[in-house]
């Protein structure tokens, strides 16, 4: 009850913080530039979620997620650009840093975050284009999200159906699904499995 408390408390704090941009008089800025100058007409919208979810094994894990920025691209500065693990008493979690590469800057971003097995989690951002007029260029939408699991995790980073990064807690010890999947197969799977139990 508590923890339910405490994440709708820091959702609340992070969509306030987020608030318009207004002049001094309450007005909205002008978007209009004068003649010769490029200006971004409709720039995107801050947002901000966080999430908590029991998965099926019991496992608790919940994750935050906010805009931080938008601009032209510049280089190759796409995709995961920072990241760092932290392990608690009974948690591990991530924090990152990236950025969605879009047709322009004004998109806003999404999240959701599906756990694909015991363990695996997948991290799906999702950019969708704010109505109106913009400027022209390659898109670079910055944001900032965490992931914590009372487990060590694999968490798979996807932007717009492209995995970009697989994140993986130091503490893990769990096989990739794949190999798991391999392991189980097939008459001599499960018979070499059965050896080793006995042993």
């Amino acid at each position: 009850m508590k923890r339910e408390a405490f994440i709708i408390a820091v959702a609340i704090s992070l969509i306030s913080v987020s608030g318009a941009v207004v002049n001094e008089n309450g007005s909205s800025p002008s978007k209009d530039a004068d003649d010769g100058e490029m200006a971004i007409t409709s720039a995107p919208g801050s947002s901000a979620s966080a999430s908590t979810a029991v998965g099926p094994n019991g496992t608790e894990w919940r994750s935050e997620f906010s805009m931080t920025g938008a601009q032209c691209l510049s280089g190759n500065s796409t995709g995961v650009t920072n990241s760092s693990f932290e392990t608690g008493e009974e948690t591990y979690s991530v924090s990152l840093q990236g950025t969605v590469e879009t047709a322009n800057p004004c998109h806003t971003l999404e999240h959701e975050v599906v756990e694909t097995d015991t363990g695996h989690y997948t991290l799906n951002i999702t950019s969708n284009a704010e109505n109106g007029t913009c400027t022209q260029c390659i898109g670079a939408v910055s944001y900032e999200a965490s992931f914590e699991s009372d487990e060590p995790f694999y968490l798979k980073v996807v932007h717009d159906g492209e995995e970009v990064e697989e994140l993986i807690h130091p503490e893990t010890t769990s096989k990739e699904p794949s190999d798991r999947e391999t392991e189980e197969k097939g008459f001599f799977g499960g018979l070499f499995r059965w050896l080793g139990n006995l042993f």
